[in-house]
């Protein structure tokens, strides 16, 4: 049985991570009850060096992303999730 959750209205701001271990993110709502009004505003990954442990396991998307409806990535916001409009 899946949760009856709901996200909505989220908003993270002015998040800088600096090399990490692994891919930048995982975002994931369920098929009953998508993430609604997600917006990363100047939300940056960094990589100094050329981290190859970056790109894993999520590869060139950086973010596992599914589940979300009418998420925005404003500002600075790089990589942008390939979920987000």
């Amino acid at each position: 049985m899946e949760p009856s959750i709901r996200w909505r209205n989220i908003v993270l701001r002015d998040v800088r991570v600096v090399n990490p271990a692994t891919s930048p993110g995982v975002i994931i709502g369920n098929a009953t009850y998508s993430m609604l009004g997600i917006v990363f505003d100047n939300v940056t990954c960094a990589l100094t060096g050329g981290s190859p442990r970056a790109k894993a396991p999520w590869r060139a998307k950086s973010f596992a992303c599914k589940g979300v409806k009418g998420a925005k990535a404003i500002g600075w916001t790089n990589p942008k999730p390939p979920c987000f409009d």
